[in-house]
């Protein structure tokens, strides 16, 4: 059973999602669910949209599956699961009717809010650990709803950087390949929980399928229903980590680089005094992209990149704030280069 679920049932998924694709571009060609190409785009061709309308269920099924073997944990992973197959329906309907950022804002508030109730005991026992004076107890309540904000803020913040920073060829499918290595080898170390070399298969699997239909030139796009919804689940991780205090550092410097890019790029939008919520590219690998520079070449970097965090994320352990200085430095000269470009492309 163990040989089955460590090996061959996570083989079977990258075969799943290869055959399963196939015929889900060919659907989403016909019903026109495709990205058409505008001003702010980073590729020329008509391209089908959607594809998490596969991945996800899959993923879903698979974590529910394995919580029901006993390999990790139906609390809170299980309900979690339920709620990313919620948050794909509903972006695919987005991807399809093209919402507007209200309704979304208030179903991704709701969404979070949920998650963060499956945490609720675990956050008790977190107050009660680290919000203490001496013998004197700080008002739990408080804190409790300084701590739902705060964590709610980060998930939810976590969820729509996978968002912004799908843009290119295969850069959302190498990120969560990463960050599935990454968990995967943290928690083999003993930094993290047994049951996230589970989740980092699963994760890895299914991504790694989709990555072949998604590298340059992308065949489909992971849309909103894909995108979304495993920036929900990412984020989870990430917030898990925080509040059971396994890791969460390590896990961070795994996606570091996301949320740099997306955060610097936030800040500078809100500088210039633009429409935050308005879609753009002004990302810096898209800028990269835009200078010229094809998205197998950046794709490339952002590999290289991901490489040395990982490397970081493991020898946090051991370094401490060293590797974190390291992955911060390391990201903010990647981020310079992708800022420099040879020439402009035109926008017209």
């Amino acid at each position: 059973m163990i040989l089955f679920f460590n090996i061959f049932f996570p083989f079977l998924l990258v075969f799943f999602v290869l055959i399963a694709l196939k015929p889900l571009i060919k659907f989403l060609k016909i019903n026109k669910i495709v990205d058409v190409p505008n001003y702010r785009s980073n590729h020329e061709a008509i391209i089908p949209k959607g594809a998490g309308i596969i991945l996800i269920p899959i993923l879903s099924i698979s974590i529910i599956l394995y919580s029901y073997f006993g390999f990790i944990s139906r609390s809170p992973w299980f309900f979690l699961s339920l709620l990313m197959l919620i948050i794909c329906f509903f972006s695919f309907y987005d991807d399809i009717k093209n919402l507007s950022s209200a309704k979304k804002l208030i179903f991704q508030i709701v969404i979070v809010f949920l998650g963060i109730s499956l945490f609720d005991k675990q956050l008790s026992i977190f107050l009660s650990k680290n919000f203490q004076i001496g013998e004197i107890y700080l008002n739990q309540n408080i804190m409790k709803i300084i701590l739902y904000i705060f964590l709610s803020m980060l998930w939810m913040w976590v969820m729509n950087v996978f968002n912004f920073m799908d843009g290119i060829d295969g850069i959302t499918a190498v990120q969560v390949v990463f960050f599935s290595v990454g968990i995967i080898i943290l928690s083999l170390m003993g930094t993290i929980d047994r049951q996230y070399s589970y989740i980092g298969i699963l994760l890895f699997s299914v991504f790694l399928g989709f990555l072949y239909w998604n590298i340059s030139p992308s065949k489909i796009f992971i849309g909103d229903s894909g995108s979304i919804p495993i920036g929900f689940f990412i984020g989870s991780i990430i917030v898990s980590s925080f509040i059971n205090e396994k890791g969460f550092i390590s896990i961070c410097l795994l996606v570091i680089y996301y949320l740099s890019d997306s955060s610097i790029t936030l800040i500078r939008r809100i500088v210039e005094k633009k429409n935050i919520f308005l879609a753009h590219s002004e990302h810096f690998y898209q800028k990269k992209v835009r200078s010229g520079f094809s998205h197998d070449y950046v794709l490339r970097y952002i590999i290289f990149i991901n490489i040395l965090l990982l490397l970081f994320s493991i020898l946090y352990t051991k370094l401490g704030k060293t590797a974190v200085i390291l992955a911060l430095f390391t990201v903010l000269v990647f981020l310079f280069w992708l800022s420099k470009g040879r020439f402009r492309k035109n926008n017209d």
